[in-house]
């Protein structure tokens, strides 16, 4: 099962403070997750306490710790360990004697109308650059999809009208 939840691709990071060497933050990811905290700015993020902790380190002309402390691990398990980390050091304002600036347990990023708009609000209009999309175009090449993912699109597609330029454009590539 390639790219599924299933595949033991996912970890878990943890921020420390170079101050403190205490942590301040426990994420799930996988890829280069670890590292999407430190391009947020004050308009994406859904949480300001951890950009100003980062923001702060910065100024001091310093860098957070970063690191995957577990790895090799299913989606649900990723959620699970970082659940438990969240739990073991307690969140900031929230729980007795908490130090992490998370602000939500049980991992999951919260789905509110809200926080989707003003996700959504932060990418749109975003261009990945020529050689980002040569990349990927490369990476895809001679990958299939599965019976299932070609299905979905198919229904997805299914009564939809195209554009007379569209048309002509997949004519002209049919021939």
């Amino acid at each position: 099962m390639p790219n599924s939840i299933y595949t033991p691709k996912y970890y878990v990071y943890v921020y420390i403070d170079p101050r403190t060497w205490l942590p301040f933050l426990y994420g799930k990811g996988c890829d280069d997750r670890l590292y999407i905290h430190l391009t947020e700015t004050l308009e994406n993020t859904i949480n300001k306490r951890k950009f100003y902790r980062i923001r702060k380190l910065k100024r001091l002309g310093l860098k957070p710790i970063i690191f995957k402390h577990k790895e090799g691990m299913t989606s649900d398990d990723a959620y699970a360990f970082e659940d438990l980390m969240i739990m073991t050091w307690g969140r900031l304002g929230i729980d007795p004697g908490g130090i992490l600036l998370n602000i939500i347990l049980e991992g999951r990023p919260p789905h509110t109308p809200q926080a989707r708009a003003k996700r959504r609000k932060s990418l749109t209009g975003r261009k990945h650059s020529a050689e980002h999309n040569r990349k990927v175009g490369e990476a895809n090449t001679g990958k299939k999809h599965t019976l299932e993912a070609r299905q979905k699109m198919s229904r997805s597609h299914k009564g939809k009208t195209l554009s007379p330029e569209t048309e002509s454009v997949l004519g002209s590539l049919r021939t």
